[in-house]
């Protein structure tokens, strides 16, 4: 048998988490549930209807409630109440890492999808047969549904590194860790940009004068364009592909060290 990966022993991991997860789920479908009905059924009886009331709420809770849930879905891991069963689970750290990213990510997804269908088909139905009439339907295979999925696997990875990389208040630190980390780097992009593109901000400066007479025709703003798709096409691949990558990279990492130091 495989010691590093085993696909049985992931599926017996992912059960066990959503066993696990299973009464918090219901808990929380169930008071969302209460919530969208008093916001769903006095509309359609004495308001307005709404088109987008269902896509709103499966926004909130896909990146609202989807972060927070990733930010503590390593919870036993440095909780030393909690920590002994879970490290020595018989199971790789790749396993552990890659149940635990599956759970957060793609079914948690497919979690927040079903529900919001079933629930905006159950309360319309009521709203139909009680007042006549009825908000929009979700529609889970609408392109704006499925731009709000691409934004949550974007920022997912960065939650799952600071759920297993911090020891408490998870979500907050990995937030302002996040503003921390984009500030410097937009410090340095500035810096770049003076470096690499003084030629063009010297122009500008002098022909300040002319802009004044003659408008912003009268200044040349023009840059290197190839070199300026080559940095989108750059920043678009670290955003998307290298910073989504390493953060899972990491948090593998983290779970292996933790392992070795504390299962053993």
């Amino acid at each position: 048998m495989n010691e590093h990966f085993n696909w049985r022993r992931l599926g017996l991991l992912i059960r066990n988490d959503f066993l696990g997860e299973l009464r918090g789920y219901l808990i929380a479908f169930a008071v969302v549930t209460i919530m969208i009905m008093l916001n769903a059924i006095p509309g359609a009886g004495f308001g307005d209807l709404k088109d987008n009331l269902y896509f709103g709420w499966f926004t909130g809770m896909l990146l609202i409630w989807g972060s927070i849930h990733v930010s503590v879905i390593f919870k036993e891991l440095n909780n030393k109440k909690l920590n002994e069963g879970y490290l020595l689970l018989p199971a790789s750290a790749l396993e552990k890492t890659l149940a635990r990213y599956l759970h957060g990510s793609i079914f948690f997804i497919f979690y927040i999808l079903v529900y919001t269908t079933l629930v905006s088909l159950i309360i319309e139905g009521i709203n139909q047969l009680q007042f006549g009439r009825s908000n929009s339907l979700f529609t889970p295979f609408n392109e704006a549904v499925w731009e709000v999925i691409a934004v949550f696997m974007i920022i997912q990875p960065i939650f799952f590194l600071g759920g297993a990389w911090f020891r408490s208040a998870r979500w907050f630190k990995t937030v302002i860790s996040v503003f921390l980390l984009a500030a410097g780097l937009g410090v340095l992009a500035c810096i770049a940009f003076l470096i690499f593109f003084s030629g063009e901000v010297s122009g500008m400066l002098l022909g300040s004068e002319t802009m004044f007479e003659n408008g912003l025709e009268g200044v040349d703003w023009s840059i290197n364009e190839n070199l300026g798709h080559v940095i989108v096409t750059g920043l678009k691949l670290l955003f998307y592909v290298i910073a989504p990558l390493f953060c899972c990279y990491v948090t593998w990492l983290r779970v292996s060290e933790t392992q070795v130091s504390h299962g053993i």
